[in-house]
This record gives structure tokens, sequence and C-alpha cells, in this order.
């Protein structure tokens, strides 16, 4: 499990499903106006 590195690709997810992932920053800032509320 540690002795190679896990490579992830998500073309064929995103491409079938239209899917577009949220950014670092953007997830960040979402769950930090969640705790707030």
């Amino acid at each position: 499990q540690y002795e190679f590195d896990y490579i992830f690709d998500s073309t064929k997810f995103t491409t079938a499903f239209r899917f577009q992932p949220t950014s670092y920053a953007e997830g960040v800032r979402r769950t930090t106006q969640a705790y707030q509320q």
C-alpha cells in the first residue's frame, strides 16, 4: 500500500456524470461558512 504512489484519474467519471470537483479553497470556504451558521 505504501510502496507506490497512488494516482487517481477521474476523467471517465467527470465525463459520464458531468461532475465538476470542488476546489480545495472553495471547500474550505464553504465548510467555514457552515460552521459559522
